[in-house]
């Protein structure tokens, strides 16, 4: 029985005298409502990928789906017409525009009117039934194409919860750059606008690379063809909506094994972790970035043998301290030098310590990476051979690691957060290569593309006695398949209208009678 029909029986049990029981009370009111957001760097194929979540789901699984781009919410609620802009002037425009209404209406802007609109499109399908009852459906999905700042996320966690999927998107800086000279930008202004949408140095800019790690999927296009764009997104909601019997890759497990081995670091910075795959793909080893103790291996849990930074020295990070002493000394010689007066020193100070150049600095660290840890942990506990083994790291290696990891004969690193501190790219380019399709001598370093190890349990690990019935496998048809949440519709409108209200309240929204309500 579908969601809908069930509902109709409630109506009709209800008018009848009829009771159903709690249990089936709250069943009724669960939705399979979904809300897909995407994000990803300029000139990722965000568009096509929308379009193919919404194909698969109409033609293959019954959904209603509305994809909301966020571009055209800019350019509404600004009041700006693209058709007067092209190219550069256009992208730069509508990201000025987009900084400019997080700046007035908060950060989470551009998401609360994503939920107006969705709000609104819930409340205009309602479907009345012969009792004179809206029901809404419940097959509908939403997709928001595509979000940029990192509090547009967390506000459309906070209204759909379980209903809410983060699909990260990425492709080669080769195709992206393609993509962006095809609406003929030249290569200065594709370069100010790449590192631009990566992540903006204001309060209300774009944060694409804080956001883009928290995706509960990654899709990394090769060729960016409709073909593999449809495979990878059909295997994820094949996994999202439990309609085939979907086994982890080699890759999500190892990125699963190392994000469980970034849990055991207390590094004061960033916890950071690392799995070794062998050719053969067999895990070779784990580890995770933290001060090494005498003896071999890294301090552990024990409370009398543990000199890690939040435990010594009133808990102060060593890099941090050293980055301290290095901003004080430098604007000492430089006003020794008579460059500065001496009354400037504490602005001076000031304006080294916030600099991108020494905030940069990794070197006064007293943790071993993870990467190194890995790599270090292979060599004890195996033969040592690591030529042709694959790591996964959950952030980009920096350029020290990056070295190393080329030394130990590693073919291939697979992250998932992005580091702008690392120079290994600009240092080691003769041996290191971003290019997904690769064939020269080189050490590729690629975006990982599968399930995100936070959803990795809970869309793997299925309820026990779940996929079998009398010994045969439980095959499920796509237009009655399910995704893994139960979360009631109940709450969503109240939610919603919450957003509405402080929306109005902003004069953002026109006041009519369907929003005063």
């Amino acid at each position: 029985m579908d969601n809908t029909a069930l509902e109709l029986n409630l109506v009709e049990a209800t008018s009848t005298g009829d009771e159903l029981d709690t249990k089936e009370k709250i069943h009724s009111t669960e939705t399979d409502e979904l809300v897909i957001a995407l994000c990803g760097p300029l000139g990722s194929p965000l568009k096509r990928t929308a379009s193919e979540f919404k194909n698969i789901l109409e033609k293959s699984y019954g959904y209603d789906c509305e994809i909301i781009k966020l571009s055209n919410v800019i350019a509404e609620y600004s009041a700006l017409n693209r058709n007067e802009l092209s190219g550069y002037s256009e992208i730069h425009t509508l990201i000025d525009k987009g900084d400019e209404l997080r700046k007035k209406h908060g950060n989470g802007i551009l998401a609360e009117l994503a939920i107006s609109k969705i709000s609104e499109r819930r409340e205009s399908h309602k479907q009345q039934t012969a009792t004179g009852e809206k029901i809404v459906p419940k097959r509908v999905c939403h997709i928001v194409d595509s979000i940029k700042n990192h509090e547009e996320l967390t506000r459309l966690k906070s209204i759909y919860r379980d209903l809410f999927v983060l699909v990260s998107v990425s492709a080669t800086n080769e195709s992206r750059v393609q993509v962006l000279k095809g609406k003929d930008l030249s290569d200065v202004e594709i370069s100010k606008l790449i590192d631009r949408d990566s992540g903006e140095d204001i309060p209300n800019g774009q944060t694409v690379e804080k956001t883009f790690p928290e995706a509960d999927f990654f899709i990394s296009h090769e060729t960016g063809t409709e073909k593999e764009i449809e495979e990878k997104v059909k295997r994820f909601l094949d996994l999202l909506l439990q309609s085939e019997l979907v086994t982890p890759s080699p890759e999500e497990t190892a990125m699963y094994m190392a994000n469980s081995a970034a849990a055991n670091s207390a590094c004061l910075s960033r916890q950071v972790g690392a799995c070794i795959l062998s050719e053969s793909e067999d895990v070779l080893s784990v580890g995770w970035n933290d001060v090494p103790k005498f003896g071999g291996g890294l301090y552990g849990t024990d409370p009398r043998n543990d000199s890690r930074c939040y435990n010594i020295l009133e808990g102060q990070c060593h890099n941090d301290k050293h980055k301290d002493k290095l901003a004080n000394i430098l604007a000492q010689e430089i006003i020794d030098s008579g460059l500065i007066a001496n009354k400037s020193k504490l602005k001076l100070v000031g304006s080294l310590r916030n600099s991108k150049k020494l905030k940069g600095l990794i070197e006064f660290s007293r943790s071993i990476h993870a990467e190194m840890h890995a790599i270090l942990n292979a060599g004890a506990n195996q033969s040592g051979n690591l030529s042709q083994a694959r790591l996964f790291c959950t952030t980009y290696p920096c350029h020290s690691c990056a070295r190393h990891i080329v030394a130990a004969g590693i073919k291939e690193i697979q992250y998932i957060e992005p580091y702008k501190k690392s120079l290994a790219l600009a240092l080691h380019g003769d041996v290191l290569s971003e290019a997904i399709n690769n064939t020269a001598e080189k050490v590729k370093i690629i975006p990982f593309e599968g399930v995100a190890p936070s959803k990795y349990i809970e869309l793997f690990k299925v309820p026990q006695n779940s996929r079998k019935s009398n010994g045969k496998h439980i095959k499920i048809v796509n237009t009655e398949a399910r995704p893994f949440h139960n979360q009631t519709l109940e709450a969503l409108p109240a939610l919603e209208g919450i957003v509405v209200k402080e929306l109005l309240k902003k004069n953002v929204l026109p006041r009519d009678s369907d929003n005063e309500k």
